[in-house]
């Protein structure tokens, strides 16, 4: 196994989706399980995925500049790189299939801050209406009982470009 290698990071550029996911957050406790997945490769050479930060509705919001010391992140002072948050929200509008995501904010996310903030970035995002209603289900629908809502709509509508 190879390490992927980073390009420079910024804060147009930085690491999002799942390998944000796969290091700790400012806390240092990383939200996913799997970094050899995402952080290694049976090639070498493979470089890690960046995000342009102009290519999502949010801009630069939740991209922080952090020390990592891990994975290729420990060859830079400082990295820029998404808040869980904005990591699952970079996925939710790039990923071909958002029923990977499914189960994401209580998989990943720690606190109804951290729901509610996602919800609130995603909310106006089109043709991902089934996958707020299943994974928000109480904000989406304003009500405090849970209610379990079936997909009825397509897959989501590619309105941003994919990483680079």
């Amino acid at each position: 196994m190879f390490m992927k290698e980073l390009p420079v990071t910024s804060m147009d550029l930085y690491i999002s989706g799942y390998y944000a996911l796969n290091l700790p957050d400012a806390d240092g406790i990383p939200a996913d399980w799997h970094p050899e997945t995402y952080w290694c490769s049976n090639k070498q050479g493979v470089k890690v995925q960046l995000y342009r930060s102009k290519d999502f509705p949010w801009g630069i919001q939740d991209i922080e500049q952090r020390r990592i010391d891990y994975y290729s992140c420990a060859k830079y002072d400082k990295v820029y790189m998404a808040t869980h948050v904005r990591a699952i929200a970079d996925l939710v509008v790039t990923a071909p299939y958002l029923e990977v995501l499914r189960g994401c904010t209580r998989d990943w996310l720690r606190t109804n801050e951290q729901v509610e903030q996602l919800y609130n970035m995603l909310k106006d995002v089109p043709g991902i209406s089934w996958f707020l209603k299943d994974e928000f289900t109480k904000l989406y629908l304003g009500v405090g009982n849970y209610v379990k809502l079936s997909k009825t709509e397509g897959s989501i509508d590619a309105t941003v470009t994919p990483p680079v």
